[in-house]
């Protein structure tokens, strides 16, 4: 069944209803035009003529166009100012975060230098630290070396010291020294010799004058243990022969009652001086001290002896006693 043919009004009510018309609006235009028309008290006619109704319905286009014109315009005007304030929101927005960031990349950057300053100060610190140390090994290297010749030049100066000590000492290998006769030295103005072979002669050993080629006299100063000076006359003695020395003096040693009178080895100064200082380190310890074979000898506890040719020896002597234990002096009164 074919619907039937809609009307002007009809098709005015459907546009309104699809454009959202205000309830006035979404009126037909007959039923605007008949409510304009009851409101005019002075013309209360009817618009019956379809130009009537066309005009009518021209204006309402017109001011309903002029109404939504004014109504977009005020949108985009809205639209406008919104869309600039926000633009300007996100602009303001950026600026701030664009000062943030480059503030953070400037301190950032500020931090870094900084940083690497350091660490440029702290290499170039080492860099000379290890350039003066290596200046000092360097030097000391050079100091080794000089140390080390200067060893070589020591080594070679003692071994000649003790060369040239031993050849003097060989030198005297016939001559004894006779201790104790300064009394008769100082008494009377005898020979030297006829001193001695009377000195000899009384502790009853054999004895020539022609075993004897000259006796001298010998001052000599020295400080005993209690740090106390001393100054005697010796008589020394040189024999023909090293052996006839020899006998002499074994036969004095056999001899218990001798008074103060003894025969020693002639020493050389230095040989002297080292017989001295050894038997001074070991009185507290009461070790055996005497001179042969050129050299003075400390007999060690063990049996086994302690050689002394130059006084480097000396510090030998010296940690062997350091490492005894330390003698206990006996303070008691008898009762």
């Amino acid at each position: 069944m074919a619907s039937p043919a809609k009307t002007s009004e009809d098709l005015i009510s459907q546009r309104n209803t699809k454009t959202h018309r205000s309830p006035v609006l979404n009126q037909t235009p007959y039923k605007r035009m008949r409510s304009y028309g009851d409101e005019n008290e002075s013309n209360n006619s009817k618009i019956t003529t379809f130009d009537e109704m066309k005009g009518y319905v021209d204006a309402l286009s017109e001011q309903l166009s002029t109404s939504h014109k004014k109504d977009i315009e005020e949108s985009n005007k809205i639209i406008t100012t919104t869309l600039v304030s926000n633009i300007k929101e996100i602009q303001d927005q950026m600026s701030k975060n664009n000062k943030i960031i480059n503030e953070s990349i400037n301190n950032t950057s500020n931090i870094l230098n900084n940083s690497l300053k350091v660490i440029t100060d702290q290499l170039l610190h080492i860099t000379n630290k290890i350039q003066f140390m290596e200046n000092n090994i360097a030097d000391l290297a050079n100091r080794v070396e000089t140390i080390e010749k200067l060893k070589g030049h020591d080594a070679k100066a003692k071994e000649r010291k003790i060369m040239a000590n031993m050849i003097k000492q060989n030198k005297i290998e016939n001559v004894m020294e006779i201790v104790g006769v300064s009394h008769l030295a100082l008494k009377n103005e005898q020979n030297p010799k006829q001193i001695a072979l009377d000195t000899i002669k009384t502790l009853k050993i054999p004895i020539d004058e022609q075993d004897i080629v000259q006796a001298l006299k010998k001052e000599i100063k020295f400080t005993d243990n209690s740090g106390k000076n001393h100054k005697e006359t010796r008589i020394l003695v040189t024999f023909n022969e090293m052996e006839k020395k020899i006998e002499v003096m074994k036969m004095k040693s056999r001899i218990k009652d001798s008074g103060n009178i003894f025969f020693n080895i002639s020493l050389t100064p230095f040989n002297a001086f080292l017989l001295r200082k050894a038997k001074q380190m070991t009185k507290n310890h009461k070790l055996k001290v005497f001179f042969k074979d050129n050299g003075v000898k400390v007999v060690k506890l063990d049996g086994n002896d302690i050689s002394l040719f130059h006084e480097d020896d000396l510090q030998l002597l010296q940690d062997y006693i350091n490492s005894l234990p330390i003698p206990v002096k006996n303070n008691s009164n008898p009762a």
